[in-house]
């Protein structure tokens, strides 16, 4: 899958990953990290995959384990962790509309909306 051609949207790459750091969008205090293989292929699940979501500097989510696949320009995220469910989507042509939502237990799934491709 490629990234795309605009340098300031590419992920950091580190090796065979590529790891996006989001802002949550409309001034909240929450952060997504993602680590993804950088050169994925549509189709193709991909496992260990790093998802971290955290609340200021609270860890409300973090795992190892997460997977991914791919579909034209979208990235799909799903981990699981105790009692918490997450799912993900990057759209690698609009890095600004990431949406992820967790559950915790019983309680009512969080929405939550980042930007994954601001300049720094």
């Amino acid at each position: 899958m490629a990234f795309g051609k605009d340098p300031k949207r590419e992920p950091q790459q580190s090796g065979e990953n590529a790891e996006y750091t989001c802002t949550e969008r409309n001034g909240g205090s929450r952060t997504l990290l993602v680590r993804i293989p950088s050169n994925m292929q549509e189709g193709q699940k991909y496992q260990n995959i790093v998802i971290q979501l955290k609340n200021g500097s609270q860890t409300i989510f973090d795992t190892t384990r997460g997977t991914a696949s791919s579909e034209d320009v979208q990235v799909f995220l799903n981990a699981r962790s105790g009692n918490k469910k997450f799912n993900g989507t990057i759209y690698m042509d609009e890095l600004d509309q990431t949406s992820v939502s967790l559950k915790v237990g019983k309680k009512a799934r969080q929405n939550f909306n980042f930007d994954c491709g601001s300049e720094e």
